[in-house]
């Protein structure tokens, strides 16, 4: 059983070894990701994608998100209610227009989007 000074041990640690990545090698990571990513054959006939947004320091999935959308493929995405500790899926259908700072400062969906 991991306790819970364990967790917020080895989340700082996490957190530390993520913030130390250079952001060019993110950007690099990223594109390699993307390209791996829409290579596979069942992303290829996906008719739906879950997903969430990226975290600055984090591999960059508004690019992914953003091209899903372009090929019409429907794209959903967690909405986190932190006082119920309740996680929702929404559909979007426009990074900017769609979502806003959520829980954990995260970019979430509105909570008026149809559910997925």
């Amino acid at each position: 059983m991991v306790y819970n000074s364990d967790k917020l041990i080895l989340r700082k640690k996490f957190l530390d070894l993520r913030d130390s990545v250079d952001l060019s090698n993110i950007a690099e990571k990223s594109k390699d990701i993307t390209k791996r990513l829409f290579s596979i054959r069942e992303i290829k006939n996906a008719k739906c994608i879950l997903a969430y947004l990226s975290l600055p320091r984090e591999v960059e999935t508004r690019l992914i998100i953003t091209r899903f959308l372009m090929q019409n493929i429907k794209v959903a995405l967690p909405r986190v209610n932190k006082s119920e500790k309740t996680m929702k899926v929404h559909f979007i259908k426009d990074i900017r227009s769609d979502t806003e700072k959520g829980s954990y400062n995260i970019c979430e969906p509105f909570e008026h989007l149809p559910f997925a």
